[in-house]
């Protein structure tokens, strides 16, 4: 989101799960595995799912807070990729910056932080 001073803040949202009537079977869902609609925490130990395999989803867009971040995708069925992600393994997400997918939006995507934990939000499209 943008602030009023033009820098970029976190997605906060509660509850988790938002209906925005853009399409009559759209809804928006924030931080769906997040604690209340709280960001996931990822850190730098190991992947953690950020987000759920789905054969309904639209879109999502993710954005980390403070750290870049390296992910595999899984599948629509909500299965890991047997190759996790590590520093060297997976595709960069930059910290700071909107990442949205709308190729291969259903499947479930695993992240590990690169230099420090981070908090990382999800809006997902269904």
């Amino acid at each position: 989101m943008l602030a009023s001073n033009g820098s970029f803040s976190s997605l906060a949202a509660s509850p988790a799960t938002l209906t925005v009537a853009k399409n009559s079977s759209t809804s928006i869902t924030v931080n769906a595995l997040g604690a209340g609609g709280a960001p996931v925490s990822v850190g730098t130990g190991g992947a953690v799912k950020v987000i759920v395999g789905s054969t309904t989803r639209k879109s999502y867009t993710v954005y980390s807070e403070s750290s870049d971040v390296r992910c595999t995708p899984g599948t629509t069925g909500d299965v890991a990729n047997a190759t996790a992600p590590t520093s060297t393994i997976g595709f960069v997400i930059r910290a700071l910056t909107y990442t949205k997918e709308d190729i291969a939006p259903g499947n479930r995507l695993d992240c590990i932080a690169l230099t420090s934990t981070t908090n990382f939000d999800t809006w997902e499209e269904n």
